[in-house]
């Protein structure tokens, strides 16, 4: 008796490829997924943070802009002065305060520093869930300048 067996095509023959069942897949997918999510929230703090960062340069820039001009004029009238600046690009709005007023402390005037006035300037805005602050302030004469400069956090966002 001849037997003639048929063989099978190659890509007919099921029990020969080498592939990925679809359980394997799903792993393989959930594994990526659940490693990206770390990756995405890392990539939006940093956002977050950079454009913190700019706020925070752009109220000192406003800060020093508004002392230098009060010190450009001379020796300072006592009051006070204040306006807003908006953000190019943004939403952030940047609320600025100069205030003078006379520096009358015994140890100044022991120094021979009498005529003293404070000049400080104040630049807030709001970032995320809280309101930050830049002070500057310096002190003139006639015959010195005397700089300070202080950075506040009022209410700054809880981290998560």
């Amino acid at each position: 008796m001849n037997v003639r067996y048929h063989r099978k095509p190659k890509w007919l023959r099921l029990h020969k490829m080498r592939a990925f069942t679809l359980v394997e897949m799903l792993i393989a997918l959930s594994i990526t997924v659940i490693s990206l999510v770390p990756l995405l929230h890392l990539l939006v703090v940093s956002i977050l943070m950079v454009d913190s960062a700019g706020c925070l340069s752009q109220a000192t820039l406003i800060a020093s802009s508004k002392l230098a001009e009060v010190i450009g004029e001379g020796y300072p009238e006592i009051g006070t002065d204040s306006g807003s600046i908006a953000n190019e690009g943004s939403d952030v709005v940047f609320d600025w305060q100069v205030s003078v007023d006379d520096a009358r402390a015994k140890e100044l005037e022991d120094m021979g520093l009498s005529g003293l006035r404070r000049v400080n300037v104040v630049v807030t805005w709001n970032d995320g869930q809280g309101r930050k602050q830049v002070s500057l302030s310096t002190y003139v004469s006639i015959d010195q300048i005397v700089t300070r400069t202080t950075l506040e956090d009022k209410g700054s966002p809880q981290r998560q």
